[in-house]
């Protein structure tokens, strides 16, 4: 397994079009990288359109190598909470323990006309 640390950064120029600057550091012994070195800074341009982007570009140390990528947004959806299982513990502790300055006897309810 190749690991390794990434970073960089990307400016957009308009709607559609951007720049970005990624640069690789290898940090643990593994196969060699797709560049054949351990670090490179790879500078890139392309376009997106809303969840997807495609780009390519060279590395300045292996500026033969043609790096090309296409990056598609996705997010898991949050799972539906279902209100039937629910399960709520009830903390006996912070309930009041008795009577208080907000607490008042309320007059039984009577049927009929209000007064």
């Amino acid at each position: 397994m190749i690991r390794g640390a990434y970073g960089g950064s990307y400016q957009f120029h308009d709607d559609q079009r951007f720049t970005a600057v990624l640069t690789t550091r290898r940090h643990a012994d593994g196969p060699p990288t797709v560049f054949g070195l351990d670090e490179v800074e790879v500078e890139l341009s392309g376009v997106y359109t809303g969840a997807m982007a495609t780009c390519s570009g060279t590395a300045r140390q292996a500026p033969d190598v043609k790096f090309e990528v296409t990056l598609i947004y996705s997010q898991e959806d949050a799972p539906a909470a279902d209100a039937r299982s629910a399960v709520v513990k009830l903390k006996a502790d912070k309930l009041p323990k008795g009577l208080d300055a907000r607490s008042r006897t309320r007059r039984p309810f009577t049927a009929g006309s209000p007064k």
